[in-house]
C-alpha cells in the first residue's frame, strides 16, 4: 500500500527520492511523533492510514489523522484508506 501512495504522489509531481516514508506504530501521542518526524525530514505533505472506528470510539479518542488536521502546522495532510 506504502508503494501505491508513493506512486500516487510522484504521479501527482513529488520527485520520487523525495518522498520518505516512516512507520509509527501506535503507542504514546502518534499525532506528536508524526509531527515531530515531519519536522526532522522537513516535510510538506503527511500521509496517514485510516480505519473505520465506531462512532463512540470516535467520539471519545478521534483518530490520529483527524487530530492532525486540528493542529495548524503549514503541511498537506492526506488520509487514505
Amino acid at each position: 500500500m506504502l508503494t501505491q501512495i508513493k506512486d500516487r504522489m510522484v504521479r501527482a509531481g513529488a520527485a520520487r527520492q523525495s518522498v520518505t516514508m516512516e512507520i509509527v506504530e501506535e503507542g504514546g501521542d502518534v499525532p506528536a511523533q508524526i509531527m515531530e518526524a515531519a519536522t526532522e525530514y522537513r516535510c510538506d505533505t503527511i500521509v496517514v492510514g485510516r480505519h473505520e472506528k465506531s462512532t463512540i470510539s470516535k467520539l471519545l479518542s478521534g483518530s490520529v489523522g483527524e487530530k492532525l488536521l486540528r493542529k495548524p502546522m503549514g503541511r498537506n495532510i492526506w488520509i487514505v484508506e
